[in-house]
């Protein structure tokens, strides 16, 4: 969870994109996260957010999260892999526990 001052910047993040011609529906903890690793300069974190929103389009990867199929190969994978797809996170990223014993 995001303190008051950090909710602040992302708000401020969020005003930041919409200025310069973007419409992004990504959470707040999403975006002050690109902050920190950008050093909480807004220029650099719009640019590795629209990287990594281009490579997610390219690599169809939203497409291949909801994907059936994908879903059963990865149960397949998993059992000769020895690896489980243990829920997702409070974010609703994916969590993986991989058995290397």
């Amino acid at each position: 969870h995001l303190s008051d001052e950090s909710r602040i910047e992302v708000d401020s993040f969020r005003r930041f994109i919409l200025d310069n011609g973007y419409t992004l529906n990504l959470p707040d903890e999403l975006l002050y996260r690109y902050l920190v690793t950008s050093n909480h300069r807004k220029a650099p974190a719009l640019s590795k957010i629209l990287k990594m929103v281009s490579w997610r389009a390219k690599n169809r990867i939203d497409y291949l999260l909801q994907d059936i199929y994908a879903k059963q190969l990865t149960i397949i994978l998993s059992r000769k892999l020895r690896f489980i797809e243990h829920g997702t996170d409070r974010l609703n990223r994916p969590l993986t526990i991989i058995n290397i014993g």
